[in-house]
């Protein structure tokens, strides 16, 4: 939705790098927010759900999020509209 892509992924806050998220991680927090499911990910990553489902939680245990919905609220944002 356009109200999802006024948002940004910030990553967790964390100063050692290897804790960041990798780029498939922050590729499907990112369009969690957007709405996108599990299925719909796994999809056009042309990849099994379960190999989404596990990137989501190892990004979920480095913000200690214990929902979807807390990792993209941890995980976001928001900056301003031009």
């Amino acid at each position: 939705t356009a109200y999802a892509r006024a948002y940004t992924l910030a990553g967790p806050f964390v100063e050692d790098e290897q804790e960041a998220y990798s780029p498939k991680q922050r590729e499907i927090v990112q369009r969690l927010a957007w709405g996108h499911n599990v299925p719909q990910i796994a999809l056009d990553w042309q990849a099994s759900e379960a190999t989404v489902r596990t990137q989501i939680r190892r990004a979920m245990e480095k913000v200690g999020a214990k929902t979807q919905a807390e990792l993209v609220a941890k995980s976001v944002t928001k900056i301003p509209l031009k």
